[in-house]
């Protein structure tokens, strides 16, 4: 079995610093299924990466992981041609510490991956810290993107709607912050001062605050 990426089209693979340490380790990983459950009992793998590895890859499988060509701390700027630029820049977040974005000029197209979702599969829970999250907001709508792209979303979202987007972040962050895990007086709360009942997003966005309460320190 091979895993095509960059390497097979012969250009070069960019990573943050963090990205590449973790690439390091998993290079020298056995990734029969034996060791992947193995793995598993350790933390280092989750159950569902580990069903998907073995339904997309079964075995005999051999899987090779790209070492990158070029590492970042902190930002790093590409040149095109053209006038374009793709400015990659460090974000962290809950989703994962080393969470990098992708800013095109001078289009203004914003590629966040993952890094506005809530802690990945891999965390203890799936939260939001306010910790981490109002940074990265304040870091993303600085960009004054006209366009936006999440990592898991078809739809391209557009400034308005991405500042929606991050207000209603910070709205529930704060009415967590106010109201602690008392989710009932949040919604009331919420009601109030939109004049609406907090739909499913909100509700999930409040719960994830709530459980990102005991993260915080972290």
């Amino acid at each position: 079995d091979h895993i095509f990426g960059a390497a097979d089209l012969g250009v070069p693979v960019i990573a943050h610093t963090l990205t590449a340490d973790r690439l390091a380790i998993m290079a020298g990983y056995d990734w029969s299924d034996a060791a992947v459950d193995e793995r598993i009992k350790t933390g280092e793998e989750v159950i569902e990466c580990a069903r998907d590895i073995k339904i997309e890859l079964p075995e005999p499988r051999h899987v090779t992981i790209a070492v990158p060509d070029l590492v970042f701390q902190t930002t790093l700027d590409v040149h095109l041609g053209g006038g374009v630029i793709c400015h990659i820049q460090h974000v962290g977040g809950d989703h994962s510490a080393d969470s990098s974005v992708i800013m095109i000029e001078p289009d203004k197209v914003l590629f966040l991956g993952d890094c506005l979702y809530e802690a990945s599969a891999y965390h203890p829970a799936r939260y939001y810290t306010r910790k981490r999250l109002y940074p990265l907001l304040d870091t993303l709508v600085g960009f004054d993107p006209q366009y936006i792209v999440e990592g898991h979303t078809p739809e391209v979202m557009l400034r308005a709607e991405f500042g929606t987007l991050a207000n209603q972040l910070r709205r529930a962050g704060k009415l967590v912050e106010q109201f602690g895990a008392d989710e009932a007086a949040i919604r009331a709360a919420a009601q109030t001062e939109t004049g609406q009942e907090p739909d499913e997003d909100m509700r999930e966005i409040i719960s994830s605050f709530i459980i990102g309460r005991a993260f915080e320190a972290i």
